[in-house]
Formats: structure tokens, sequence, C-alpha cells
């Protein structure tokens, strides 16, 4: 086999950016899903901390179901990636509204999220990746 008819496959390359952030995001929600349930006790915001919680827990899970398509290397992995960043940054600006009353920081995520879902839909190594 020659250099030129080895196709880029697997979780490796540029794909591996997505991979690691998907994963501790995950985590993080998690962690912070956990807090809020926590907070909710002490809270005098009630209503704001239970949103808050309902958009962390969706997004955990969200996050989590993504990375087990991606590892399993199903063939919606990439649509559902790039369903996941655009969900997951309305989210936290709506996050971001709901506790401070005004978003701040949304140009950097859209520039993120449109790099990543052009990735995504190039990509050779995902075109070859997620056949399954």
């Amino acid at each position: 086999m020659t250099k030129e008819d080895k196709k880029p496959e697997g979780i490796g390359g540029w794909l591996l950016i997505p991979t690691f952030a998907f994963t501790i995001t995950a985590m993080v929600f998690i962690y912070l899903s956990i807090w809020f349930v926590a907070d909710l006790v002490n809270n005098e915001y009630e209503e704001i901390a239970f949103l808050v919680f309902l958009i962390l827990s969706f997004l955990a899970c969200f996050y989590v179901y993504t990375l087990i398509l991606e590892f399993k290397k199903k063939k919606n992995f990439p649509k559902c990636a790039i369903a996941l960043l655009w969900v997951s940054y309305v989210s936290i600006l709506l996050i971001e509204l709901a506790v401070d009353g005004i978003v701040t920081n949304y140009f950097s995520g859209v520039i993120g999220s449109a790099l990543w879902t052009w990735y995504f839909i190039k990509s050779k190594r995902v075109k070859n990746t997620f056949i399954n």
C-alpha cells in the first residue's frame, strides 16, 4: 500500500480536538448539574437555578450520547456533533441571559461552532471514519 492509497480514518488528527473537548465538556456539565441541584436547596432564585439545572443536564446527556456515537463510529455522529455545537452555543447564551441578564460573549462561540461545522462537513477523515 502506497502513501497515496492510505485514506485518513479513525479518531485521530484534527478530530482529536472535538473529541477531547466533548469529553471534558460532558464531565464539566455533569459536575455543574450536580452543583446546581445542591444550589437549589439554598437558592432564593429557584426558578432560574432549576432552569439552569435542566439545560445543563440536557447538555450533559447530549454530549455523552454524541461521544457514544463517535466511539461506535456511527454514521449520524457528524450531524449529531454539529447539532450539539449549535444547541450548546444557544443554551449557554440562554443560561448567561437568565443568570446575568445580558449576553456578553457570543462572537467566539459563533466562530468556533462555524469552523467545527465546516470541519465535520468537509473532512475526509470524518467521511472515512463514521460509516456504521
